[in-house]
Formats: structure tokens, C-alpha cells, sequence
């Protein structure tokens, strides 16, 4: 049985997972993705990108590591 993933989550992260060799990052998150990995994962804004099917531009985040809780941080570029 073949199944099939389609709306508009899969869609724009077909578009983020394009963004890695724009960024040149091994992993991009999107704002939603990287609110429920905080306090798990460090991770740092990328920027805004513009995404096709989408009115406003989406934040985006590249994932630093995973550690422990009590290190996990969020870094904005200065």
C-alpha cells in the first residue's frame, strides 16, 4: 500500500529542506518546529525566506546540536 503526505506543512518544508544549501546548514527548522524543540536543541535565526505559497515570509532556524536541557539556547544574529 502506497501512502501519501500532502497540505501545506509538507509543502513548506519541501521548501525549508531546500534552504540547506542556501544557508549551507545540515538542518533548517521552521518557527513552529523550533518552538517545540527549545529547551532540547540548540538552534540559531537564519533569517526570513520567502516561501512560495505562502503570504509572509517564514523564519528559519538551523539546527546547532541536541544537548541537554539545562544548556539549551536560542541565538539571534547580532
Amino acid at each position: 500500500k502506497d501512502l501519501t503526505v500532502i497540505g501545506d506543512t509538507v509543502n513548506t518544508c519541501a521548501r525549508l529542506e531546500k534552504l540547506t544549501r542556501v544557508y549551507g546548514v545540515d538542518v533548517v527548522l521552521g518557527e513552529r518546529t523550533q518552538a517545540l524543540i527549545e529547551g532540547r536543541a540548540s538552534s540559531r535565526l537564519l533569517g526570513e525566506h520567502s516561501v512560495k505559497g505562502k503570504d509572509t515570509p517564514v523564519r528559519v532556524f538551523g539546527l546547532e546540536s541536541l544537548v541537554e536541557p539545562a544548556q539549551a539556547r536560542t541565538s539571534t544574529p547580532a
